[in-house]
């Protein structure tokens, strides 16, 4: 007698997942969104604490880049977000390649995190309710998925970069049971790339929907 067998296919959520481990094991991804939050608590205190040189510095870069925003080709305002997104990765990415990539890693998504917080302290204590609905409806979406990219991607290089070491130094370094593929490291920086163009189209998006309502 012959049973019958269903096989559910794995939504497409849940694949994305498998893709990353991101429900295995997350002590690292843990510690990275650690980095990222210290990061960005201390730029929201350190921006209170600027001098008048360093506020004033801030807001004559703040201006300039609202009057590029509402004039410039949105292609460009496209550019300077992935630009300023690949940047992180692109680091993150060849520190993961390096044997002192697992130590260096965690500072940059620190530095990251600074700049997050400082900006997004200076526009709401500057501006007040208007600084907070023009991060919260413009800067905040791109923001999330772009620092989501930078997290995911800091976590794959670390594990790679603990890898290249475990080969370097197999009685030192603690050797994963199943060997680290290259070629997965490379699909998922591409996916995170890929992730952060698409926090440049939300900021273009946003720009485009919310730009018109804030003045400066």
């Amino acid at each position: 007698m012959k049973g019958v067998i269903f096989v559910a296919k794995p939504k497409k959520k849940g694949r994305i997942r498998s893709f990353f481990g991101i429900t295995k094991k997350n002590q690292i991804f843990s510690m990275m969104i650690l980095f990222l939050l210290c990061g960005t608590i201390l730029g929201c205190i350190h921006i209170h604490d600027a001098n008048e040189k360093v506020t004033k510095t801030v807001e004559v870069i703040f201006n300039t880049n609202i009057q590029k925003i509402s004039s410039q080709p949105f292609f460009e305002t496209f550019s300077i977000s992935l630009s300023s997104s690949f940047l992180f990765l692109i680091i993150e990415f060849l520190l993961g390649l390096s044997v002192w990539g697992s130590i260096v890693i965690p500072l940059v998504l620190f530095f990251k995190g600074f700049g997050m917080g400082f900006s997004a302290g200076y526009i709401c204590m500057a501006y007040g309710l208007k600084g907070v609905g023009f991060y919260m409806l413009i800067l905040l979406p791109s923001c999330f998925i772009s620092a989501f990219s930078a997290l995911l991607l800091a976590r794959e290089s670390i594990k790679f970069s603990i890898h290249i070491l475990s080969q370097i130094f197999p009685k030192i370094s603690v050797v994963p049971k199943r060997g680290y593929i290259n070629k997965l490291y490379f699909l998922r920086t591409g996916f995170c790339l890929i992730m952060s163009t698409l926090a440049a189209c939300i900021e273009v998006a946003s720009v485009l929907m919310f730009g018109g309502m804030f003045h400066f």
